[in-house]
């Protein structure tokens, strides 16, 4: 997987979080917040605007 793949499944878990977060399904919403954040976990690797899309997904999850 590169990195903008990384990013787009990132923020596509982000989106199920936040769908279920406004059904009231917090632990699962909790759940897909984390799983997006692995993907984005070692931002060292990506390239500098990269870099600050990946920072943006992971304060936000």
């Amino acid at each position: 997987m590169d990195n903008a793949e990384k990013i787009e499944a990132a923020g596509k878990k982000k989106e199920d979080g936040n769908v279920l977060f406004k059904a009231g399904k917090y632990a699962r919403a909790s759940k897909k917040y984390g799983k997006a954040a692995n993907f984005i976990a070692y931002d060292s690797s990506f390239p500098e605007d990269q870099k600050k899309q990946a920072k943006t997904l992971k304060v936000s999850c």
